[in-house]
């Protein structure tokens, strides 16, 4: 499972499957490849940054398309079923793929809390 919170929102784009890779171009995560009960769950948002709406869905396979290192494209080949609902139509709390787990108080601060594990 890839998880990316969303600046300091408490909204969370999802990614899950049985296998996941990730593509990098010096250095900077480029692509994101979902394989295997591919699941996903995606905030939209507009020009201006503000959220236009929330995407849940499944497929046989999901790209993530990356630029500068946050998401900006999402892509479903073959099997394709989901729904996009807007931001006040659905309780954010429960839309957490199965096994979603944040843990931010594992989670790396800097490049040296990396470094030093």
């Amino acid at each position: 499972m890839a998880i990316n919170r969303l600046d300091s929102s408490d909204y969370f784009n999802q990614l899950k499957g049985t296998t996941i890779n990730a593509f990098f171009t010096d250095g900077k995560i480029d692509k994101m490849r979902s394989k295997g009960n591919a699941a996903n769950i995606y905030y939209a948002q507009d020009d201006y940054k503000k959220f236009i709406g929330v995407n849940k869905s499944s497929a046989d396979i999901i790209d993530v398309l990356f630029d500068d290192g946050k998401p900006q494209r999402v892509l479903f080949l073959r099997g394709l079923e989901g729904t996009t609902y807007p931001m006040r139509q659905i309780n954010h709390e429960e839309l957490k793929l199965r096994g979603f787990k944040w843990q931010q108080a594992q989670r790396p601060k800097s490049k040296f809390d990396i470094l030093s594990n």
